[in-house]
């Protein structure tokens, strides 16, 4: 009886809450019905997401039950276009990190040219052309005065005891194998006390040398070589000039002081291995100032005013001889085979020493005739000295019986015009200046030696006269080449 009255009273309460819903739908109005279709609409989008789910789920599911099998020529294609694509990258980085290595390794390179393009040697051209002129250039080890060069200790020191001293060669004694290339220099450089033995330095001669080290030496070869005293009245205006010991700066001074090299307000940088650029122009200025270059000290003009027109024909222009002088034609014999002094005093300058002792012995011999004391056997000695052959003896003994027959009396010498000192096509040649003064002579014709039938008609007094005269090359060493000196005049062809 309980159980269905409990069912009754369940049964009543679920008809009383169906009328209450009942009763308010229909009290709905409008905008409740548009609720109703919004929810309703929801209600639906629901539905389908979880349908659309209950699909996913479907083939998901399907797809964990049948796993989708994929050929294996697919795998290996697509295996095979991985590891191409690892070979690339790897490839791509090798070519950056060779690329980065080539970058490292050309940048010091490329900074080193461009502060070799940033050095203008144009100012020491003229210096350059020079050396070659001189023939200084071939004492540098290569045989080159090349201005961005640079230059080692031992080479620096031959070139400068090789211009200062005027020689080519050492001497025998000092000329031994050498360790290093030129040692032996280093070795008469110490004999002379010009550079030090220490073990220290040693090891610095075949390295590069600096340049306030080359202007430390020309500094030490005046004084100890040329025995001259330092100019140190002058300070130069160079901004690192404190920086050098108190020895450099003397020697720093005296170069400005003399113009060896030039005064500046920038920065000498003397500290930097030098270039033969700048030693090319100590070199030449040093010589020139000193006069080096010259036979016998002889002074170098300096004044444009004394300077012939044709200057570019010769290496040098002395002050004491005059520009009329040095404008007197040349005696050519070959036109096409001409070589002026300029050009050839690179090969020559060597023999101008010995140029002028021949030539002064000969003319001392045939201008110096007194028919009172003349011999055959000692004119033939003297000429000898002078003369690469023998003199023909018939001709000798003939001219000393035409002396004594005429009483002829003469006295006079000669002086070489150097740098004069040509190749005419077919011989040397050297312009001289003849002084004599003839006392005596019954006979004015044929009055000097080898004059043989000459139309030359001589007066009594004081005379003089410039010749070409010839030379003979034998062994590097010139000789006299006699004849009659009346055709030897300036400017003379060949009939």
């Amino acid at each position: 009886m309980e159980e269905n009255k409990d069912l009754l009273e369940n049964k009543v309460q679920d008809d009383t809450t169906n009328n209450q819903n009942i009763s308010s739908v229909d009290s709905v109005d409008n905008t409740g019905s548009d609720k109703f279709e919004i929810n309703n609409n929801i209600s639906k989008e629901t539905i389908n997401e979880s349908d659309e789910k209950k699909i996913d789920n479907s083939s998901t599911m399907k797809n964990m039950q049948s796993p989708k099998i994929t050929p294996s020529y697919q795998n290996n294609v697509k295996n095979s276009k991985e590891k191409n694509k690892v070979k690339k990258d790897r490839h791509i980085s090798k070519i950056w990190f060779i690329l980065l290595a080539i970058l490292v390794i050309a940048i010091p390179g490329i900074i080193w040219i461009i502060s070799e393009l940033s050095i203008d040697y144009t100012p020491y051209e003229s210096y350059f052309n020079t050396m070659d002129i001189y023939g200084f250039n071939t004492i540098y080890d290569n045989e080159s005065a090349k201005m961005s060069e640079k230059v080692n200790y031992a080479e620096a020191v031959k070139l400068i005891l090789s211009t200062v001293l005027q020689i080519d060669d050492l001497p025998k004694y000092i000329q031994e194998e050498e360790s290093y290339k030129d040692e032996n220099w280093i070795e008469f450089a110490q004999s002379l006390e010009f550079v030090s033995n220490s073990e220290e330095m040693q090891k610095e001669y075949s390295k590069h040398i600096s340049y306030i080290d080359c202007i430390s030496l020309l500094a030490k070869a005046k004084s100890s070589l040329l025995e001259e005293e330092l100019t140190t009245s002058v300070t130069p205006n160079f901004s690192d000039f404190d920086e050098y010991t108190n020895e450099e700066q003397i020697a720093i001074k005296d170069m400005v002081a003399n113009k060896i090299i030039d005064n500046s307000s920038e920065k000498l940088n003397a500290k930097k291995d030098v270039r033969k650029a700048y030693l090319n122009q100590m070199i030449v200025n040093f010589v020139r100032q000193y006069n080096l270059i010259t036979v016998n000290g002889a002074k170098l003009n300096i004044n444009p005013e004394k300077s012939p027109s044709n200057e570019e024909s010769y290496p040098y222009i002395l002050s004491n001889v005059s520009k009329n002088v040095y404008e007197m034609s040349f005696y050519i014999k070959n036109p096409d085979k001409f070589i002026s002094p300029k050009n050839l005093f690179k090969d020559q300058r060597k023999n101008y020493k010995v140029i002028d002792e021949k030539v002064s012995s000969y003319f001392d011999t045939i201008l110096n005739v007194d028919y009172e004391k003349i011999n055959a056997e000692m004119f033939n000695l003297l000429l000898e000295e002078s003369l690469l052959y023998k003199p023909d003896m018939r001709k000798l003994n003939d001219y000393i019986e035409y002396v004594k027959k005429n009483k002829i009396k003469m006295s006079g010498e000669a002086n070489v015009i150097f740098p004069v000192v040509y190749y005419d096509g077919e011989d040397y040649r050297v312009r001289v200046k003849v002084t004599y003064k003839l006392e005596s002579s019954d006979d004015l014709t044929n009055v000097v030696y080898l004059d043989d039938n000459s139309k030359k008609t001589y007066e009594i007094g004081e005379h003089s006269m410039y010749l070409e005269v010839p030379l003979q090359e034998m062994s590097q060493n010139m000789f006299i080449k006699p004849g009659n000196i009346n055709n030897w005049g300036t400017g003379k062809m060949k009939e």
